[in-house]
């Protein structure tokens, strides 16, 4: 396991990661356009997007129950 030794360490490890993750948003919508019709398109964009929130929400709460 790598350890973040100072505050330099922790900063490149953000930048990377922001790097990698700003693929996300912009993928999902270049999937969705690939893979469901004009009409689907808006429905299944509010799932994806929707499911982000929900993904946090319940992320958090089992983050509290392990923690309590």
């Amino acid at each position: 396991m790598v350890e973040n030794k100072n505050y330099a360490h922790v900063m490149v490890s953000r930048f990377f990661l922001g790097v990698f993750e700003s693929s996300v948003t912009p993928g999902l919508s270049l999937m969705t356009g690939f893979w469901y019709t004009r009409e689907e398109i808006p429905l299944r964009q509010t799932i994806w997007y929707s499911a982000i929130g929900w993904g946090g929400m319940i992320g958090a709460l089992m983050a509290a129950g392990i923690q309590g």
